[in-house]
């Protein structure tokens, strides 16, 4: 089975009411042959900034993924991306850890912003 990472970009626009985004979470949560994944940096970005009445939803919705936890071996390598990327692309610190973990994993990411992911061999899931 394929890992497919989905950014907070895809996810929050979902929770928001966005009708392409809610059909797309729908379809990726419907297709058995993926497991759907998030990073820790990107759960964290959405629990963080969710209103409080909106948290059961949004937990709801967080448990059809797979969390992947921050690992050294993902910090290391996300460090390398971020030097590497941050200054031309704009990749950011969370940009630089997703995109550690689905190389790692060997998956696939949908992400709603590409430029902040010009790393080599990363795969990409089309999102609307």
């Amino acid at each position: 089975m394929s890992f497919l990472f989905v950014d907070a970009d895809v996810i929050i626009p979902h929770l928001r009411g966005h009708a392409p985004a809610k059909r797309w979470i729908k379809a990726a949560i419907d297709n058995q042959t993926h497991s759907l994944c998030i990073g820790a940096m990107q759960r964290a970005e959405i629990l963080f900034f969710t209103f409080p009445e909106r948290i059961d939803d949004t937990i709801a919705l967080l448990t059809r993924f797979k969390t992947e936890a921050v690992t050294e071996e993902v910090i290391d390598l996300a460090g390398a991306f971020y030097r590497r990327f941050h200054a031309e692309y704009g990749t950011g610190v969370n940009d630089a850890i997703l995109a550690a973990h689905v190389v790692r994993a060997r998956g696939r990411l949908a992400t709603r912003n590409r430029r902040h992911f010009p790393m080599d061999g990363l795969k990409f899931q089309t999102t609307w």
